[in-house]
């Protein structure tokens, strides 16, 4: 059994010495008829053969591999009795097996074409006599012993002694294990092909300063041929602002140095334009070499949308920090932020005022005022306007209460931002005015009892008499309920209604 580990191609050579040293003791039809009389058993014919050719069928019988033998008609002529183990059929039923009842329709065409081609090599007369030929094809098993087999079969031809083809010996080995294997791993080349061709993001190879393998993404992202990407260092497609940049972590990853795996920078593209990409990288053996594989992402429209957004935030930073008092508030009352204004009104810092509630800093008339505005806006989501003259210091406010649309986990709005405006200067303007129109009030209804009074003393009989008009007036525009102005200015006009 130690012989059972030859090569294939040692044993094909043993066999067709094997082969040829049987031939010579092979009788014709009549002789051996006539020796089956001289040699009753096989025992008897197996203790004539030499003790070599004895060795030879221990190794075709007890190998692996299939051992068999074909005519050039492509009948069997010998079989090992691996032939069970292999595909479930004794010798006796697979020497009666044709090529059709052994192969799969496919290998069939495949072994004729096969066949043929060796033919025509024999005829050319420039074939060389010692080949073999290799090849894969699939056999059908017994139907109790599954469907079908992967096998490789290598054969050559064996020869008489003018080296005329006469027999085609064939070694069978099993391969199923390996076409599964084989098939499973075309199967996950052609999943990860199909990724990598169909990613929306660039992967590419870095080796030596230049890409070295790229997927069609890289090359649609930035307009070049994959032939011209691959013919230039790498560098010459990075804006020269960030060429610094990338050369340093590159050689840091060649080093297996810490170094930024993720990080933007800006690429130029064929026809000049900038685009920026953010990439990750992961260091990683390439054809025996250190190599960095990359995944780019194009973020030219997101880096658009963050700098408008940026500019936004800016002009809506600078409007907070410019109005009077500025802060926002959860559904709790507590503070979430507060601007400059404002805490320069508390004599305070922004952390001394974070995480806690409006109570803390305000009287309870005040705290119940502005909870009840809170809780309003964040039941009905309308932004509310309301003026408010603080406890605390007695300044007037004209508050206005906006809910932040950000909902809660709950569906409802759970911040509000309070735009806060000192108006006690226009409260004191607008009382000054109040007082300054009431002495005018007064002075010019002094000036109408002057002027009534003047004419009253021209003509007694009348005395008293506008005073009583004027009053009666004023009583009669009170009962309708007119505004005070209108009552104000009728009893005005009643006091000297005689005059002229």
């Amino acid at each position: 059994m130690k012989d059972s580990s030859k090569t294939k191609q040692e044993l094909i050579e043993e066999l067709s010495i094997l082969k040829k040293k049987i031939k010579k003791l092979q009788l014709s039809e009549s002789d051996r008829k006539s020796a089956k009389k001289a040699l009753p058993d096989r025992k008897q014919m197996g203790a004539a053969l030499p003790e070599s050719e004895n060795k030879y069928r221990l190794i075709a019988e007890n190998t692996a591999d299939l051992i068999s033998v074909m005519d050039m008609n492509l009948h069997l002529t010998y079989v090992s009795p691996t032939s069970m183990r292999l595909r479930g059929f004794t010798v006796e039923e697979a020497m009666e097996q044709t090529p059709e009842q052994i192969l799969t329709s496919e290998s069939l065409q495949l072994s004729l074409a096969v066949f043929e081609e060796e033919m025509q090599l024999e005829a050319s007369g420039t074939a060389d006599p010692n080949r073999t030929r290799i090849m894969e094809v699939e056999e059908y098993k017994k139907p109790e012993f599954g469907s079908t087999i992967w096998v490789e079969v290598s054969f050559s031809l064996l020869r008489d002694k003018d080296g005329k083809p006469v027999e085609i010996l064939m070694v069978t080995r099993n391969i199923s294990d390996r076409k599964r294997a084989e098939e499973k791993l075309r199967e996950s080349e052609e999943r990860y092909r199909s990724l990598l061709e169909n990613a929306n993001v660039a992967i590419f190879v870095a080796q030596d300063w230049k890409l070295v393998f790229l997927n069609p993404m890289a090359s649609q992202m930035i307009g070049y041929s994959p032939e011209e990407l691959m013919a230039k260092p790498f560098v010459d497609f990075i804006h020269p602002d960030d060429r610094n940049m990338l050369v340093e972590y590159y050689f840091k990853r060649l080093k297996g140095d810490d170094f930024q795996s993720r990080y933007p920078f800006r690429c130029i593209t064929k026809d000049g334009r900038i685009r920026w990409v953010e990439i990750s990288v992961v260091r990683i053996d390439w054809a025996g070499s250190p190599a960095a594989l990359n995944f780019v992402t194009d973020i030219t429209d997101r880096k658009r949308v963050e700098d408008d957004l940026k500019a936004e935030m800016e002009k809506y930073h600078s409007l907070v920090i410019s109005v009077d008092s500025t802060y926002l508030v959860d559904k709790d009352y507590t503070y979430l932020f507060m601007n400059d204004n404002h805490l320069k009104r508390f004599g305070l810092s922004l952390e001394e005022v974070i995480g806690k509630r409006y109570s803390e800093f305000h009287s309870e008339g005040d705290s119940r005022a502005f909870a009840e505005c809170i809780d309003e806006v964040c039941k009905t989501g309308n932004p509310i306007t309301k003026e408010h003259r603080s406890e605390r210091d007695g300044i007037f406010f004209l508050r206005t209460f906006t809910p932040i649309m950000a909902l809660s986990p709950e569906g409802k709005i759970s911040q509000v931002t309070v735009y806060s405006k000192d108006i006690t200067k226009i409260r004191t303007s607008e009382k000054q005015l109040i007082d300054t129109l009431e002495s005018l009030r007064k002075a010019f209804g002094a000036i109408v009892q002057i002027i009534v009074s003047i004419v009253e003393s021209r003509d007694p009989y009348t005395a008293g008499h506008q005073i009583r008009v004027a009053d009666l007036a004023r009583a009669i525009a009170t009962e309708v309920e007119l505004p005070q102005d209108k009552i104000d200015g009728i009893r005005m006009a009643g006091s000297f209604h005689d005059i002229g």
